[in-house]
């Protein structure tokens, strides 16, 4: 399977690139809040699937929004927004490096 980066151009689908993304989110709560390894997976694994049956390229924003709506379906909601933050600074990083 395969996205759409950013830039327009064609990437393999990497769920492992998933699980590193929120799992740096995940870092940066309180022990409490935070998911377990299983729980990552499970979301990793979610949205391959749902991208698997769009039947086309998904988007990296499309990608995103899928995490950040599995971040919430497990109500783990200071983890979603760090994940947010995360995906936010990663497009202006993006959008400087078009200038």
């Amino acid at each position: 399977m395969k996205i759409i980066k950013r830039s327009g151009s064609e990437d393999v689908f990497d769920s492992a690139k998933i699980v590193a993304a929120v799992q740096k989110a995940n870092e940066s709560v309180i022990d409490y809040e935070k998911l377990d390894n299983n729980q990552i997976q499970e979301i990793a694994d979610n949205v391959e699937v749902a991208c698997e049956n769009m039947k086309r390229s998904p988007s990296v924003e499309e990608i995103q929004d899928m995490v950040e709506n599995q971040l919430m379906n497990h109500r783990a909601f200071n983890v979603a927004r760090n994940y947010i933050t995360y995906r936010y600074k990663r497009a202006l990083v993006f959008a400087s490096a078009e200038f």
